[in-house]
């Protein structure tokens, strides 16, 4: 599976769903953003941005945050400094860890397990 492109876009795709829907609902569960209506401009960026779903991509959040130009700007600077790093951290490390199973299958560098490595009593019987 770690190999397998299509997995690993469909896996990316679906935990960057998650995040982003995580994103929000933290977003709109915030007092200090919770009337401002944020909810509907996030999405609407996210809707018009589908490298989001494929790439590693830092300049997703980046935009997300300059496309707010008619929210006010401390808002803006909650939402980043509160929300937007914390979910940019959360993607940057799920692509770790994709990378370190890849480069773990490719070197043979997993753990096994006891089951796979052990014989059990009564086993051979």
């Amino acid at each position: 599976m770690e190999l397998n492109r299509i997995f690993i876009n469909g896996l990316q795709q679906k935990t960057r769903r998650l995040l982003f829907v995580k994103f929000l609902e933290l977003v709109e569960r915030d007092e200090y953003m919770k009337d401002v209506g944020l909810a509907g401009l996030l999405v609407s960026y996210r809707n018009s941005r589908d490298e989001f779903m494929l790439s590693n991509n830092d300049s997703f959040w980046h935009g997300l945050v300059l496309s707010l130009t008619n929210v006010d700007r401390s808002v803006v600077k909650h939402l980043k400094e509160n929300y937007v790093e914390a979910a940019k951290r959360t993607d940057r490390t799920i692509g770790q860890i994709v990378d370190y199973a890849k480069q773990s299958y490719l070197y043979g560098k997993r753990c096994e397990s006891d089951l796979v490595r052990d014989d059990f009593p009564g086993m051979d019987d």
